[in-house]
């Protein structure tokens, strides 16, 4: 006879989201994390719930998830680390991106300086500041918007 007593089912290690998990946070701070948050909350929740909080503002910084991710990988100012700045996470940061979409986020929204997703990738006026390695990401971005 088995030690475990019949009619329990093994224990399963299931982590549960919340929709306060999604925030830019966690999208500057832990990217991986942020997709696995954002792909189990569109599997849990109406696409309308996700897609409100992909497109709300942020006081801090007056842009929506689209464009903090943008910001994060094209622009080593807004970056308080240097994760998004390796190139080997601009795989992850299409992936995000490309994940966004799907879930409603709102890619042709600009920010307080009417500034797109296009501005904040190719601006020249911050070329000086730019991450190196971000080619990958700024190819997508002109693949999906133009």
């Amino acid at each position: 006879m088995n030690d475990i007593s019949e009619g329990i089912p093994p224990m399963s290690y299931q982590i549960n989201y919340d929709l306060d998990d999604l925030n830019l946070i966690l999208l500057e701070k832990n990217p991986k994390k942020y997709l696995q948050v954002l792909s189990y909350l569109s599997r849990v929740y109406e696409p309308n719930v996700i897609k409100s909080i992909l497109n709300q503002v942020d006081y801090y910084n007056n842009r929506n998830h689209v464009l903090s991710l943008a910001s994060l990988v094209s622009n080593s100012k807004y970056q308080t680390d240097k994760f998004y700045e390796s190139g080997e996470y601009q795989e992850l940061a299409v992936t995000i991106l490309e994940m966004m979409i799907h879930c409603g986020a709102n890619i042709y929204q600009v920010d307080s300086n009417n500034k797109g997703i296009i501005d904040i990738v190719c601006d020249n006026d911050t070329i000086g500041n730019r991450s190196t390695g971000n080619e990958q990401f700024i190819k997508r971005v002109k693949e999906i918007c133009y």
